[in-house]
């Protein structure tokens, strides 16, 4: 079947996996630009000591970034490839928005802990410098607070968005392999 021949349904389907995926990889992109986490020592309400992580100051961030370029040019390949091509660059968008999720997850549920632990070792090491008590030294642990930002959750959508466009676009390659394989034995 050729473009000319193909179906209503299918199109609105290719279009709408298309359209999916582009706003997912735009939202995973704004969300890795956003905070991701913010550091503070608790009671802290100057916020004197509370540096804040955008998403591409962190592995993950950059790791979701590079993802959602990865699936936009999965979705163009999808879109423009032969038949048998289109299955698996849809392949390659689904499974990057399922590693978009698992990135940005991953640091939202036990990379906080691992952000904490850095900063105890850095706010450690500058008491230190600044010749502080070594009780005082020990209780930075207790104090330590990890708060997680809108970013983070705004990127997990944006993965979220883009495997629902990546399995969208994949019914599509697969309707159009069944669509040529049906065509060709008619």
């Amino acid at each position: 079947m050729d473009q000319a021949e193909t179906p209503p349904a299918r199109d609105s389907l290719r279009a709408a996996g298309f359209l999916v995926t582009v706003a997912g990889t735009l939202l995973t992109g704004v969300g890795a630009l956003r905070a991701w986490a913010e550091i503070g020592l608790e009671g802290n309400t100057a916020g004197v000591i509370s540096p804040t992580y955008l998403g591409v100051d962190l592995l993950e961030g950059k790791i979701a970034i590079g993802l959602a370029v990865i699936a936009v040019v999965g979705v163009l390949l999808a879109r423009a490839g032969r038949t048998g091509s289109r299955r698996w660059a849809a392949v390659v968008v689904l499974v990057s928005g399922i590693a978009i999720l698992v990135s940005a997850g991953e640091l939202a549920v036990a990379g906080s802990d691992r952000l904490e632990r850095d900063a105890v070792a850095s706010t450690r090491d500058a008491l230190r410098e600044h010749a502080a008590d070594e009780e005082v030294i020990d209780d930075v642990v207790a104090l330590v607070e990890v708060h997680l930002q809108p970013g983070i959750w705004v990127a997990m959508a944006g993965g979220a968005l883009v495997v629902v466009g990546g399995s969208m676009s994949l019914v599509w390659a697969r309707r159009e392999i069944s669509g040529s394989v049906g065509s060709a034995l008619n």
